[in-house]
């Protein structure tokens, strides 16, 4: 399966720019990752790629062949694209069978009766709707036509496979189920893919890179790890995942550790660190995930990063414990999945390994 490159993409709608610049390649059998906000962008992207978008700017290309250059005035109509593309919507026929949805794409492209059983055949049966066939759309579930879109998508070989926030329609439990059956599809098909989501969650499972976008602009490509664990800006930092925040000074850097004088409004002290990234007196934030704050109700060994706290709340959310802590004036988010044999307004204390703290440069 071919690579996709878009180059220099923009897309205005009147005075606002909805994608402003784009420059990705999405490499041949991978799934990159569109993540960001409502109005970011990312379903405009996709539907440039598709053309159902005109860009205003920019090229696209499917391995060497350009479908769209504004400067050359070449624009692939859709159907010539030859991808397949599942909507947030599904937007299955209510008035077709699910084997005749499933069979719209390759009855228009005016194949053999034989071909289009054997190639529906095929498709139900990778996606798992065979016993389905017969009936209406109306007559299977939320899940099941999401499937159907997906075997409809898949059914005629399409080169690229676009997936518009495919299961944001579904419940919890059926979308954290769907999520792996999508990555094993794609992974059987070894189809290039480009799935959009605003779910960090969703990116995080079946990415092999994320984009994240901001107003139009990309922000941090990595894959989910680096993304995660090495926020570019407080952007990224926040937008995938929890975090907790301090705000301070590089103070100094010895033997691979970095101090950080915080200045935040209710807490004062140090935060040590072994990311050593910026030099003494760089404004920074040093950001901790939830899940890095080590709740104790005793004084643990270490002096460095640890700090007397009050349980403010706890949360128990099945497999973990939610809870906020105050530190002198300062609220801070944790999450574990140990047990704290402590209640809200008992004393505790919180440590912070040097390794888990994280450090994001401030203008």
């Amino acid at each position: 399966m071919p690579e996709v490159k878009i180059e220099k993409l923009v897309k205005r709608f009147g005075e606002v720019t909805a994608v402003a610049g784009i420059d990705v390649t999405i490499p041949e059998g991978k799934i990159v990752t569109f993540l960001g906000p409502s109005g970011c962008g990312k379903t405009t992207i996709l539907r440039c790629v598709a053309g159902f978008e005109n860009a205003d700017e920019g090229m696209i290309w499917i391995g060497d062949q350009i479908i769209f250059d504004s400067k050359e005035k070449i624009n692939l109509s859709p159907q010539k694209r030859d991808m397949g593309m599942v909507f947030q919507s599904y937007a299955v026929w209510p008035h077709m069978t699910v084997y005749e949805n499933i069979a719209f794409p390759l009855r228009i492209r005016k194949m053999s009766r034989r071909e289009v059983d054997e190639r529906v055949e095929r498709a139900m049966s990778m996606v798992g709707i065979q016993e389905l066939k017969d009936r209406l759309p109306s007559a299977v579930s939320g899940g099941q036509q999401q499937r159907v879109a997906f075997a409809r998508a898949i059914v005629y070989d399409p080169t690229v496979l676009l997936l518009d926030e495919p299961l944001s329609n579904l419940d919890a439990k059926l979308r954290e189920r769907m999520r792996f059956e999508i990555l094993d599809l794609q992974r059987k098909l070894g189809i290039t893919t480009i799935y959009v989501t605003h779910d960090q969650e969703e990116a995080m499972v079946l990415s092999d890179e994320v984009l994240v976008m901001d107003q139009g602009l990309a922000i941090q490509r990595g894959d989910p790890e680096d993304i995660y664990f090495n926020p570019r800006n407080e952007f990224v930092a926040d937008f995938i995942g929890k975090i907790n925040f301090l705000s301070g000074i590089v103070r100094t850097q010895e033997k691979e550790i970095c101090v950080v004088d915080i200045q935040e409004e209710g807490l004062q002290g140090s935060i040590h660190t072994t990311r050593t990234d910026f030099p003494a007196g760089r404004r920074v934030l040093a950001s901790v995930r939830p899940e890095n704050i080590q709740i104790h109700t005793s004084k643990p060994d270490s002096e460095v990063n640890t700090w007397p706290a009050r349980l403010e709340r706890k949360n128990f959310l099945g497999g973990l414990f939610d809870m906020i802590v105050r530190v002198e004036d300062k609220e801070l988010r944790c999450r574990t999945p140990f047990i704290v044999d402590a209640k809200a307004g008992a004393d505790v204390y919180i440590h912070i390994q040097p390794k888990d703290v994280m450090l994001i440069g401030m203008n």
